[in-house]
């Protein structure tokens, strides 16, 4: 048997395991809202983003008040809304400022 003295298979194990959990709760919340892979996680939900404040923190407020909102009013558990805005803060924040606006793209419809 290898000795892993640095625990790097442990930590690897890991990291998938987390990114695994993370792939079902965004494929469960897709399935909920009937998003496609091609098109917007929640294409009813239409944010303007252009004229606006391009800081990357006043986007993400705006999508998290959007999703919110949106959620809300189609009857979702506070638990869900939470899981949601989660999912899009961890990916948008997950790379630089393009990846952001990728992320922003994938998740609604942007003006």
């Amino acid at each position: 048997m290898t000795s892993d003295p640095f625990g790097l298979m442990e930590a690897i194990t890991k990291a998938a395991d987390e990114e695994t959990k993370r792939t079902e709760e965004r494929e469960k919340i897709m399935s909920d809202t009937g998003a496609t892979p091609s098109g917007p996680r929640y294409p009813e939900v239409v944010v303007q983003l252009t004229g606006q404040d391009g800081n990357a923190y006043a986007i993400m407020g705006q999508i998290r008040k959007a999703l919110k909102s949106h959620l809300q009013e189609h009857g979702y558990t506070p638990e869900v809304i939470a899981t949601a805005v989660k999912l899009y803060f961890d990916e948008a924040t997950a790379g630089d400022y393009d990846n952001l606006l990728r992320v922003t793209m994938r998740t609604i419809n942007c003006n």
